[in-house]
């Protein structure tokens, strides 16, 4: 007996261990609707604010039911943004594209010639000068694509770690070019590097006034014998557009009540509201109404905010951020309540953005609502990393046309079902009472 319930445990350990469920590929059908996205530059990371549409389609408030596919049906790594205001932010974001301007030793300055080789999308693929088999040649500048970046970011300064043969101090001239044909002048500045005694006196930043343009011109005046850039960096803005709140009206449904009366607003989507404001109707001037919310249309509501609204004077109050997705306005009889019709409630928001891992301008394909199908994601500090800090504040992306993909029967969520595996381990767990029952039995009788 002892060795069948020992079986019996182990079919029972090894159904819980090597029965998991099967991991299912998700694909666009599995999806209610999409939205074909396009892109006009290529991006490190693609970035595009989700429309109203989209998240009220969304049955899962965490955004999982979204998913970005390329035009053969394959998943893409994406992320999501949390929209937030605040003033532009800075970052260093390390720059790959950088080329070396050789000319011969004798030469001087505006001697060297460059011939530079570019992609469709603007980015440089080769940059040369001119002679550069020369045996005795001397590095005088760099060319820096920063058209992956340009425009959606403003640059105000370069990060220029130099090495020569000994310590050194040289001018650097930059300048700005938008088609690499004309360039105009940014700054002179002075960089230098000397090392005494243990003692070190570096200056390897040189800054400048803002500017988008995609490619920068440095060049050395009279730079010292085997000077070389070990790396560099730009300093980048984003754009100081204030983010656009978007609004969002909920329509009333009336709800019994005693004195004071009582309208309920349904939250439908992903939405996550910080603003709201109530909309009178023609009829009424002024209410004292108190905002509540709850997680269903029965409650429990819990008080919000309390105020005086005035109908030719509409303003915005403050909403704490909450998983609530009904709201109950109670609205004083004092001074005679709503006299006619009902009130509407407005909510304003920031909409998140998506944030695609570039494969070229596209076309996308997001795939959006579903009650059953959920689309992992990467966090926003993982693409920041991939991108090495450059996110767009702007979007890089726009909706090229939407459709119909499985259609709103997807929509719904489906019923809880258990599994076969739920049945057999029951079963398993049964049989095993039983041999326990059968081996205590035998045991009291030899007692």
């Amino acid at each position: 007996m002892s060795r069948a319930l020992m079986q019996a445990s182990s079919i029972a350990v090894g159904l819980g261990l090597t029965c998991p469920a099967a991991a299912q590929r998700v694909l666009p059908s599995d999806f209610a609707f999409g939205a074909e996205l396009t892109g006009e530059s290529e991006q490190p990371i693609h970035a595009f604010a989700l429309p109203e549409r989209v998240l009220r389609t969304l049955v899962d408030r965490e955004l999982g039911d979204l998913c970005v596919f390329d035009a053969q049906g394959e998943q893409l790594a994406h992320g999501v943004s949390a929209a937030v205001e605040g003033v532009e932010q800075a970052s260093q974001i390390a720059v790959s594209s950088y080329f070396p301007l050789e000319a011969l030793s004798q030469a001087r300055t505006g001697d060297v010639e460059v011939t530079v080789q570019r992609d469709p999308g603007g980015s440089i693929t080769r940059a040369y000068s001119r002679p550069v088999l020369a045996a005795d040649t001397r590095v005088t500048g760099y060319l820096v694509d920063l058209s992956r970046l340009a425009p959606h970011w403003a640059f105000e300064g370069l990060t220029l770690p130099l090495r020569a043969e000994h310590d050194f101090s040289v001018q650097v001239r930059l300048e700005t070019s938008e088609d690499l044909v004309d360039f105009r002048p940014l700054t002179t500045s002075t960089l230098a590097r000397f090392e005494r005694d243990g003692q070190s006196l570096r200056r390897d930043v040189v800054e400048f006034a803002s500017t988008r343009a995609p490619y920068l011109r440095i060049t050395f005046l009279e730079p010292p014998a085997g000077l070389t850039l070990e790396g560099l960096e730009v300093r980048a803005r984003a754009p100081a557009a204030p983010l656009a709140r978007q609004q969002l009206e909920l329509a009333a449904s009336p709800l019994e009540g005693d004195d004071d009366q009582l309208f309920l607003f349904a939250l439908e989507g992903a939405f996550r509201p910080d603003r709201y404001s109530v909309a009178l109707p023609a009829s009424t001037a002024l209410v004292e109404a108190e905002l509540a919310s709850g997680p269903s249309e029965v409650g429990p509501f819990h008080e919000r905010d309390r105020a005086l609204f005035r109908r030719d004077a509409p303003s915005e109050r403050p909403l704490a951020p909450s998983e609530d997705t009904f709201f109950r306005l109670r609205v004083a009889s004092k001074g005679g309540g709503i006299r006619d019709g009902a009130p509407s409630l407005r909510l304003g928001y920031l909409a998140p953005r998506l944030l695609v891992v570039s494969e070229g301008k596209g076309p996308y394909l997001l795939a959006y609502g579903s009650g059953r199908a959920r689309c992992r994601r990467f966090d926003e500090a993982a693409l920041r990393a991939l991108a090495k800090g450059a996110l767009p504040h702007a979007d890089t992306l726009h909706v090229a046309r939407t459709r119909t993909l499985g259609g709103k029967a997807l929509l719904s969520k489906p019923q809880q079902a258990h599994s076969p595996r739920v049945y057999v381990l029951w079963t398993v767990l049964l049989l095993a009472v039983a041999i326990l029952a059968l081996i205590a039995r035998k045991l009291i009788r030899k007692v």
